[in-house]
């Protein structure tokens, strides 16, 4: 059975792949600071797609940070 998750990260690969599209989501994956990452977002927020991505890998990392301490 999977769990939330994974299912999750599901959801974030399948995301990734229509976002993988854009060029500009590929400069965000290659931004260095986060100042240049704050730019690139507000340039893919005209992305719908891009705030439910952003969202679940925030939501992702928070949970996996939990899991390892436990």
């Amino acid at each position: 059975m999977r769990t939330p998750l994974d299912r999750a990260r599901a959801k974030v690969e399948e995301i990734e792949r229509e976002l993988k599209k854009y060029p500009d989501f590929h400069l965000y994956l290659l931004a260095r600071t986060r100042e240049e990452r704050s730019r690139m977002e507000l340039l893919l927020s005209a992305i719908p797609a891009f705030d439910l991505w952003h969202k679940l890998q925030n939501s992702i990392s928070a949970a996996s940070i939990t899991l390892e301490q436990h």
